[in-house]
């Protein structure tokens, strides 16, 4: 789940599933576009804060969805069902990059993977000495 909330010129961006570690299922990459939404239709933002919530910015992809693509067979026509779940992820990261407003992540914990890349989208990083930032 992504929280967000209104702080006088900032939009504060919650990656709210702490039990997952905050993996990016698919809901989470819905609500993290619709942030960057948000805040391009609020004249007032200025910035969206990105955070983690329960000591983790994001574990990265959420493998439970990965296992249920892989155990599926390829469809003989048509893409790839895995090569269009990360395609959407990598929309997701072309439009923080993208974003006409200041991005900005706060890493207070670890950051692995598709966490990692979503930090990177960001125009400013700021993290705690402590926050791993991991690629698999």
């Amino acid at each position: 789940m992504v929280r967000t909330e209104r702080d006088g010129v900032l939009l504060q961006v919650w990656l709210d599933a702490p039990a997952s570690r905050n993996a990016l299922s698919d809901a989470m990459v819905q609500g993290l576009e619709q942030a960057l939404q948000q805040a391009a239709q609020w004249p007032d933002c200025r910035a969206l804060v990105l955070r983690g919530a329960g000591g983790t910015f994001c574990a990265g992809g959420d493998f439970g969805r990965f296992r249920s693509l892989m155990a599926e067979p390829a469809p003989a026509q048509g893409p790839d069902p895995i090569a269009v779940f990360n395609r959407a992820f990598g929309a997701l990261l072309q439009a923080w990059r993208d974003s006409p407003v200041l991005t900005l992540a706060l890493v207070d914990g670890p950051a692995i993977g598709g966490g990692c890349g979503l930090a990177a989208a960001c125009d400013l990083v700021l993290a705690t000495e402590s926050a791993p930032f991991a690629m698999p």
